[in-house]
């Protein structure tokens, strides 16, 4: 039976992008909670009011029946008339969703109608890797098999120039993720990858032919594939593990990037994004007091405009942009973690004002250090 509240909290209209920590895999003992937890970062239209409709099978999904793996996931039966089978959906990170899907189609047809009436409302990339089944996937002009790659990349495609096809009958597994910018930087900040170059370049393409790309079908996506099938059942362990994945996923997509579809990181030679690497690096042991650019420049051995150019190509951030945050997530993290005061904490972070300190937090994280020490 489906838990409801007494007094539901009223739903989060703007996006929580309060940083993660460690070991802090957030449980649910209520349905409601986790959904609207979703809603807050993944736009209304994409997500209905009863939790269906969701991310490439709307209409087809019944509202969530239960909570699954721990209270980590959401449990979602398929609408009999169109597919036999179930979703569970987890959030690993805040700003990513990963759906693991198992059914029979029943009614392809009406599956591919809905399928058409797909629409973008944020920037968030898709990421399907398939497991069972042949189903095609059509961006524009360009048609993809399951049978013929380990899966595909997108931006969430424009109603009208995209939609998908299966046979009656037809038993398919997969798994879909969803991320959005907020993710990137999560997993940037949790995981030390940085955001994939391929990602941008999806979004910012109009052309619907060139809103996907295939995943490499080679060893290495084969066999992150597979993992997923193979993953704990309990919901702690799963969505570490979840987390891992994902992860592996950004580094594989990151070496793709470099090699093909990335044309301004791939004007950065190779040696000198050993040196931003250098640079990114020494900026992550030093977010008490960064170096000045200048002083970074000397400490890697690449002229200004060479670091802070490539540093935006091959990172997706300005160096003042990537320090910046490293000190806001330091902030972060000490008021959550600590008793220290906020005075204190505004100096480790390099700040020799707590005004300044506070001003810089409530314009990252949309609230007071205060406010954040409150809620440990």
């Amino acid at each position: 039976m489906r838990k409801t509240t007494d007094h539901p909290s009223p739903l989060v209209t703007r996006i929580d992008i309060s940083p993660s920590l460690a070991g802090d895999v957030e449980s649910f003992d209520d349905i409601d909670m986790l959904t609207q937890r979703i809603r807050a970062e993944h736009p209304p239209a994409e997500l209905d009011s009863d939790g269906a409709g969701t991310l490439g099978l709307p209409d087809a999904l019944e509202p969530p029946d239960a909570l699954t793996a721990d209270g980590t996931a959401l449990h979602f039966p398929f609408k009999p008339a169109l597919l036999s089978g179930d979703l569970e959906l987890y959030r690993p990170y805040p700003g990513v969703l990963v759906f693991s899907v198992d059914f029979i189609a029943n009614d392809p047809e009406a599956m591919h109608a809905i399928s058409k009436t797909m629409n973008s409302v944020n920037r968030a990339v898709s990421v399907r890797i398939f497991h069972r089944g042949k189903i095609r996937f059509r961006f524009g002009d360009k048609v993809f098999h399951s049978q013929d790659t380990p899966g595909v990349v997108s931006h969430v495609p424009v109603g009208g120039h995209f939609d998908y096809r299966l046979k009656k009958g037809e038993h398919i597994q997969l798994t879909h993720i969803l991320i959005t910018e907020e993710g990137e930087r999560e997993i940037w900040h949790r995981l030390g990858i940085p955001p994939c170059p391929i990602f941008n370049t999806l979004r910012e393409n109009e052309d619907p032919s060139r809103i996907a790309e295939a995943l490499p079908n080679n060893e290495a996506f084969q066999v992150l594939g597979e993992s997923f099938m193979h993953l704990p059942k309990s919901g702690f362990s799963r969505i570490a593990m979840l987390r891992l994945k994902v992860g592996e996923l950004l580094c594989l997509l990151g070496d793709v990037d470099t090699a093909s579809h990335s044309p301004s990181a791939g004007d950065v030679p190779f040696s000198e994004v050993r040196k931003l690497s250098q640079a990114r690096a020494i900026l992550d042991e030093s977010s008490e007091s960064p170096p000045s650019i200048a002083e970074l420049s000397a400490m890697v051995g690449l002229n200004r405009r060479k670091l802070t150019e490539g540093f935006k190509k091959v990172f997706g951030e300005t160096v003042a942009g990537y320090a910046l945050e490293l000190r806001m997530r330091k902030g972060y993290q000490l008021l959550r973690e600590t008793q220290i005061s906020v005075g204190e904490i505004a100096e480790l972070c390099g700040y020799e004002h707590a005004n300044n300190f506070s001003l810089a937090f409530r314009r990252r994280f949309h609230t007071s250090p205060t406010k954040v020490r409150r809620i440990k």
